[in-house]
């Protein structure tokens, strides 16, 4: 059986991603959103709320590893990139 790389698990956990999203009702209005300062992963659209989907696949979740010292700096960039985003796609504000 062959391993699958880490970009074909990276695409495979975006994918689950988005569907749960759809299962939610969400729209998928960007993937893969790329900026000088790195990538969106997802970004949907559901009843005037827009939601930015930063995705990990991983084999087991630890809920604390979100709040560890090197997000913080993920989110920073995170918000940069959104504000790209937004300025590129300004109509989606009206």
């Amino acid at each position: 059986m062959e391993k699958k790389s880490t970009k074909e698990k990276g695409m495979e956990a975006e994918q689950a991603a988005a569907e749960f999203y759809l299962s939610k009702g969400y729209c998928v209005i960007a993937r893969n959103f790329r900026t000088p300062l790195g990538e969106l992963d997802l970004i949907l659209w559901r009843d005037g709320e827009l939601v930015i989907a930063e995705v990990k696949g991983r084999a087991r979740c630890r809920e604390d590893e979100a709040w560890c010292p090197r997000w913080r700096e993920k989110k920073r960039r995170l918000r940069r990139m959104a504000y790209i985003f937004l300025d590129r796609h300004e109509s989606l504000l009206d």
